[in-house]
Parts: structure tokens; sequence; C-alpha cells
């Protein structure tokens, strides 16, 4: 049962968000079971709608939690052991209890060099020497009376890599299903792969908008992920930098802007090769503002995408944000055994 606003409504017990609210909500005065056995947190401090769209997100990949509370945990493993089924944490935001998915996400944001504070960039990589390329799960087959089963998952330039082998194993205890297991497997070898970069700097109390789990668009000159600035004055058609820019033949470049309403928006920039520091573009749908941030560079090089570890505040009027880059083929996770 869980309260969806108005009243009680049943749930797919089986679909890890939804185990995941009734292991917070359970023992808590006015549920319909209610039992001992559950965090006794009231509805009132549960984000439904954050759950809904877990829950969403989890019938949409397939993913389910089948298990079987036979003995005593704290709720933190509990709710751990269930929400690792749905690739997501239960996470507390000040007195309310919410949640945050690993998942495709939509960018919501735009720091650049204009926005950021200054020599607050720092970049870090992770070893990737040590990184698993053999992943062994353990699920409990649904077909086979429930039995533990192992799985490998090797990654795919494991024949041709010449590197020892490095293995990790996981049990995943409410997987009943091998499809699943796969899924998972390749999930975490994807993560292995594609994440090896970590980043952190200062911002505005505009930045307080950005929640852990968001995928941000971020622009900074020293690694070289285009130019950015602020907005110095702009017109239907175009658009004045705060810096003057170089375009090359050849090349299409483009311009983004994030409008004060917080929407992006990105156009071709349609000047002649050669350098200057006002952009012509087809048609703003917004007319840039001045002083807002903006970023540009070769097409596909604008900016790169970065997913929010977590944000932290320092001064009065700051925030030092941490993320890990974000690539979407990450969670390209459907396949078989190779």
């Amino acid at each position: 049962p869980v309260w969806t606003g108005s009243e009680y409504e049943d749930k797919d017990a089986f679909n890890p968000a939804w185990a995941c609210y009734d292991i917070l909500h359970n023992g808590a005065s006015g549920h319909p079971d209610n039992s001992a056995y559950g965090g006794g947190v009231p509805y009132s401090r549960i984000v439904y709608d954050d759950f809904s769209d877990w829950a969403d997100y989890c019938d949409t990949k397939g993913l389910e939690c089948h298990i079987y509370f036979d003995s005593a945990m704290t709720l933190s493993s509990a709710l751990a052991r269930v929400s690792e089924m749905g690739r997501g944490q239960v996470i507390q935001r000040g007195t309310y209890f919410s949640c945050i998915v690993d998942k495709a996400s939509t960018p919501v944001q735009l720091f650049t060099v204009g926005n950021i504070g200054s020599d607050s960039f720092k970049e870090s990589f992770l070893e990737t020497k040590d990184r698993a390329n053999v992943i062994e799960v353990s699920y409990f087959d649904a077909d086979r009376d429930y039995t533990r089963q192992p799985i490998e998952y090797r990654a795919l330039d494991y024949d041709e890599d010449t590197t020892e082998e490095r293995r990790t194993a996981i049990t995943l205890y409410g997987c009943v299903s091998k499809q699943l297991a796969i899924n998972h497997a390749k999930f975490l070898l994807n993560c292995n792969t594609y994440l090896t970069r970590t980043i952190s700097f200062e911002a505005s109390v505009e930045a307080i908008a950005i929640q852990p789990g968001d995928v941000f668009r971020f622009q900074h000159d020293v690694p070289q992920w285009g130019y950015g600035g602020r907005v110095v004055a702009a017109t239907g058609t175009s658009v004045q930098l705060d810096q003057e820019v170089t375009l090359e033949e050849g090349t299409t470049y483009k311009v983004g802007i994030r409008h004060k309403d917080d929407t992006f928006e990105i156009q071709t920039v349609t000047n002649s090769p050669g350098t200057t520091d006002t952009l012509t573009v087809a048609s703003w749908t917004s007319t840039p503002e001045k002083f807002e941030p903006y970023c540009f560079g070769p097409e596909n090089y604008e900016y790169k995408l970065f997913r929010t570890i977590s944000v932290s505040r320092g001064s009065e009027q700051d925030c030092t944000i941490t993320a890990l880059e974000y690539h979407s083929e990450i969670y390209e996770d459907e396949g078989d055994l190779p």
C-alpha cells in the first residue's frame, strides 16, 4: 500500500522503488499493515513523485526485486539490498526521504567559466589499471528452484586485452532472472569502461538548483571543453560574446545559452570563417539577455556532460559541486552473454 496523495493504493511489491517505499513507511501510524517491520516514516515525509518516477523507470527497464526478509538487519542495509536491483538509492533531503536513480537523464543546468568561481575548477582521473574486466554475478534462478547460480560477464575487448584477468564478484539477493543478472553485469562493466573523470568547482547560489543525481552541461577552457562566459548583448539573430572566438573553414560551430528561466537553447552559427566576438544564428527562440551564460565550440564539443555527486555549502553565497562524467552508453545494457 502506497499513499498517492488522497488514498492508499496497492503497488507492485516486486518493483524496487515501491519495495523501498514500503520498507520506509511500514510501521507508521495509519499504514494499512501497521506492522513493526519497517522504518515507520510518515507518508508526509516521503516524496511520492520521486518514488513514482523511479518506479516508472524500473517498469520500463524490467527491473524487479524478488526478496523475502527472514532475518533482522538495519533499515539502511535493507534499503541498499533492494535499491541495488532498481539502480537507485534512497536519500534524505533535510527531513524528507527521496531517491536518486542512475539512469539516462536530460541535462538541467549549464556551468561555464562565466558563472563558476575563479580558479576553483579541479579535475581528477580515476585509476583504471585495477578495474575489473570480468564480473561474476550470483543470483537465485527462479527456473532452477531458486538455487544460487553464478554467471560471468567479460568485457567486450577481453579476448584482445593483454593485461591480466581482473575479477570481481557480487551477489544480487533479489534477482531471480538470468537476463537481469546479465544486464546488471554489463551495466557495471560499462561503468568501469566509461567513468574515469571527476571534477569539482565552486558556483554561486544558482547552483542550489542542482541536486545529487542531476546531469548538467559544463564548459571550461583549461581542458578545452568549448569556450564560455557571459553574453554582452544580443538581437533576435545574433549574440555578442565577452571575448573573441575563431571560426575555421569546414567546421560547424554552435552557441548555447542558458536563459534566466533555466531553459537551455543551442543554435548553429552562420558566421563566415574568421575571428569575431559577435555570432549570428538563423533565429533565437528566446532572445538572450545581458549576462546570461553561454557556451560555444565545434558541434558536439560545446560542453561536456557530468552527473552531480554532491553539493556542499561553502561560504554563505557559494556551493561546491562534485561531479562524475556522464555517458549515455552506460545504460545500453541489454544483451546476451558473449
